[in-house]
């Protein structure tokens, strides 16, 4: 399985102002490779908070079969602000990936989730699941916790970056990786540029890094 990101980031490394808050931060041109990136793959996964945050479908119009929309919340999703009418989405597949202590029922009434239930939701739980699915592409999208769960786990390959000419510093302000420590090398496959944007393509350093 392929398992690849794509984040837009500040030039300091955040992804937004406030936690529990979206900011679209690209440009008209990051928003169309990214619609781009999304028909590469089977599903898009985020995180719990990410989708509290923007609790939209993301749909990729161009495709035959419906695209799986996938979160991992072990705090669930249930009281996400979604306009009226967002869910159930034509075209799109929720499938809400947490622990046993999620309210399926609330999930699946008010969002038309398919619930999955594990003791301990992991991104390689997810993975497994998604595989299973019939998934053999899987594109991240946020938010930092959850890049920091897949590279800790060695689950992520690529990482699509647009590189924005903003700072958005800040003590609580998310950045493209949050959690404890971590090291881990890339090797940038292809850069390009669109007016004050970089577009930035990594693939995960296999080899040992560091002295």
């Amino acid at each position: 399985m392929r398992v690849f990101s794509n984040t837009a980031v500040a030039i300091d490394g955040r992804i937004g102002v406030a936690r529990g808050t979206h900011a679209a931060i690209g440009s008209v041109e990051d928003r169309r490779r990214m619609d781009a990136l999304r028909s590469q793959a089977d599903a898009v996964l985020v995180g719990g908070a990410t989708f509290r945050s923007w609790p939209r479908p993301m749909v990729d119009s161009g495709r035959s079969r419906p695209m799986i929309n996938a979160v991992l919340s072990r705090g669930g999703i249930v009281h996400a602000q979604a306009p009226e009418g967002t869910w159930p989405a034509a075209g799109v597949e929720l499938h809400l990936f947490g622990g046993r202590e999620l309210n399926a029922m609330a999930c699946q009434a008010r969002f038309g989730a398919t619930v999955h239930q594990d003791g301990d939701p992991s991104v390689a739980w997810v993975l497994d699941e998604l595989e299973a699915l019939g998934c053999g592409s899987v594109l991240v999208e946020g938010g930092g916790r959850l890049l920091h769960a897949l590279l800790a786990a060695g689950r992520l390959d690529e990482l699509f970056i647009t590189l924005c000419p903003r700072i958005m510093a800040g003590e609580e302000s998310p950045s493209l990786v949050d959690g404890l420590a971590l090291d881990r090398g890339l090797r940038l496959l292809d850069v390009d540029r669109g007016g004050d944007e970089l577009y930035l393509h990594y693939e995960l350093e296999t080899r040992a890094i560091g002295p």
